[in-house]
C-alpha cells in the first residue's frame, strides 16, 4: 500500500526547501523531490541582492516583493537558528548610479560628500548616486543552511528524483519521480526554470574578486551595466550577463574578462 504524504514538492531550490520547512513546522509530512543535486541550480548561483525597489519589477508583483523584503530578516533568523549557520545577511543598503529622471521614489540622492563618506573608492561619472535601503545575502550559504535546517526538521529531500508526472485524483495527487509512483494529499511545483511555460531559463555569468585591500566595498553597488555585491569575507561578486540561451551553462572566458 502506498504511503500518502501530506505534501510533495517538486524542486529542492531555496523556494521548495523553504516551503517544505514552513509546512513541516506546521505539522505536515513533506517530501521534496529534486531532479539533480538540491540547491545547485539558480538558488546558489544568484547574486543575493534583495532588491525590493527594483524599477524593473512588474507593477503587479511589487506589493509581494515589498512584503517579502519586510519578512526576510525573520526568515533568515529562523534559518540560522535551525541550521546553526550564518548566511551572511547584510543590511548596509545599496548605492545606485542613475540618471536623475530614472530615480524611483525609494531612491535618495546622495551629495558627493555623502557618497565619499559611504564609499571612498567610488567615483561615478555622468550619473548621479542614490542610496536605497536594501539587504543582501550569500545565496550559497543560505541554500546550505536551508538544507541543513530541513534535515534537522526531518524533511525528506531526495536528489536525482526528477518529477515526470503530477496527476490530480479525487482525494489525492499521484506523482511519478524517477519511475517511482508516489502519492500526496497535495503537490506543489517549485521547479523554477524547469516548471514549464511561461517560465523559461536565463543565463547569467558572474565572477568573484578578492581585493588586496580589506573592506574595499561595504554597500551593494548598481550601475547601468554592472553590479557589485560585497561579502563579509571580503570577496566582491561582479555581475552579470542576461542571456536567453536555454540551459546552456558554459562560462565564456571573454565574457568574464569583460566583467573584470
Amino acid at each position: 500500500m502506498f504511503k500518502t504524504w501530506d505534501i510533495i514538492i517538486a524542486g529542492a531550490g531555496i523556494i521548495g526547501v523553504s516551503l517544505a520547512l514552513e509546512l513541516r513546522q506546521r505539522g505536515a509530512d513533506v517530501l521534496v523531490l529534486e531532479r539533480g543535486e538540491p540547491g545547485r541550480e539558480s538558488s546558489s548561483a544568484a547574486a543575493g541582492m534583495l532588491a525590493a525597489a527594483d524599477p524593473e519589477t512588474p507593477p503587479a508583483l511589487r506589493p509581494l516583493v515589498l512584503q517579502s523584503a519586510r519578512i526576510f530578516p525573520e526568515f533568515v533568523r529562523r534559518i540560522e537558528n535551525l541550521s546553526g549557520m550564518s548566511v551572511d545577511f547584510r543590511q548596509h543598503g545599496s548605492i545606485a548610479l542613475l540618471a536623475e529622471s530614472e530615480a524611483p521614489p525609494a531612491h535618495r540622492k546622495l551629495t558627493p560628500e555623502e557618497l565619499r563618506r559611504l564609499e571612498t573608492s567610488l567615483q561615478p561619472q555622468n550619473y548621479s548616486a542614490f542610496f536605497l535601503q536594501e539587504d543582501s545575502v550569500d545565496p550559497e550559504l543560505l541554500m546550505q543552511a536551508a538544507l541543513k535546517a530541513a534535515q534537522k526538521a526531518q524533511v525528506d529531500v531526495r536528489s536525482h528524483a526528477a518529477v515526470e508526472q503530477m496527476q490530480s485524483r479525487a482525494s489525492h495527487v499521484e506523482v511519478v519521480a524517477g519511475g517511482e509512483p508516489l502519492r500526496a494529499r497535495q503537490a506543489v511545483n517549485c521547479c523554477g526554470a524547469w516548471s514549464g511555460s511561461p517560465v523559461k531559463p536565463r543565463k547569467g555569468q558572474m565572477l568573484y574578486l578578492q581585493p588586496q585591500t580589506d573592506r574595499l566595498l561595504t554597500h551593494v553597488f548598481r550601475a547601468p551595466e554592472v553590479y557589485l555585491v560585497p561579502r563579509s569575507s571580503g570577496k566582491i561578486l561582479v555581475g552579470a550577463t542576461v542571456e536567453d540561451v536555454g540551459f546552456n551553462k558554459t562560462v565564456e572566458p571573454e565574457t568574464i574578462h569583460h566583467l573584470h
